[in-house]
């Protein structure tokens, strides 16, 4: 066992889904929704889960180039979450 390890099990994982999503998007876009899964691991997978569930919807959100880019915003939102 590693320090920070329990022999208890948590569930490490988290999902979300965000209705409507992309609240400063065009018209045409209101009604699109964003679904999240978070596959949390190591000692502290539950936490960085749990903190980028809450967090990366609205970095996301936020993206300049959502609506035009989508696979470009999703890509530096995830690669610059804090």
């Amino acid at each position: 066992m590693r320090a920070g390890e329990t022999s208890a099990k948590i569930n490490q994982d988290r999902g979300c889904v965000c209705y409507p999503f992309g609240t400063d998007c065009p018209e045409k876009y209101k009604h699109q929704a964003l679904f999240c899964v978070y596959d949390g691991h190591g000692a502290l997978g539950d936490k960085v889960s749990h903190y980028v569930m809450n967090n990366i919807q609205e970095k996301l959100d936020q993206h300049a180039s959502l609506v035009e880019n989508p696979g470009k915003a999703l890509r530096e939102t995830f690669v610059t979450a804090p």
